[in-house]
């Protein structure tokens, strides 16, 4: 909704939302709370063929949007990690990609999205 794209298909491998303006957003989200480690991590990418990745943070308590950034993918690339485990890569929740080229703060567009649900539909 906050980007007034139409969903994927569940067997679409590398992004989750098409973006009302054509983009391909792969959406990573985790609950975070006072005891979330360092070491959270987000499900892992297998794939980087997106135009950008949103990462959301929700409280656990809550369910509210603590944070959103959007994220280009060699960007978000660069702060993966390769796990031979999963056979992908994964970001921590920690993460800080704060004044990192090309990303941007969504927080505010994904609040309102969630706070307005039932006027977008």
């Amino acid at each position: 909704m906050a980007y007034r794209g139409t969903l994927a298909s569940n067997s679409e491998k590398s992004w989750d939302v098409l973006a009302e303006d054509g983009r391909r957003l792969q959406v990573k989200s985790r609950l975070v709370g006072r005891h979330t480690g360092g070491s959270q991590i987000f499900s892992v990418f297998r794939s980087w063929d997106f135009d950008a990745c949103v990462l959301i943070l929700l409280d656990a308590a809550s369910y509210d949007v603590v944070s959103a950034v959007e994220v280009p993918p060699e960007v978000a690339r660069s702060k993966a990690r390769r796990s031979a485990w999963v056979s992908g890569d994964r970001i921590r929740v920690r993460e800080d990609f704060t004044g990192l080229p090309g990303v941007v703060d969504v927080t505010a567009r994904v609040r309102d999205a969630l706070e307005n649900l039932d006027d977008l539909r």
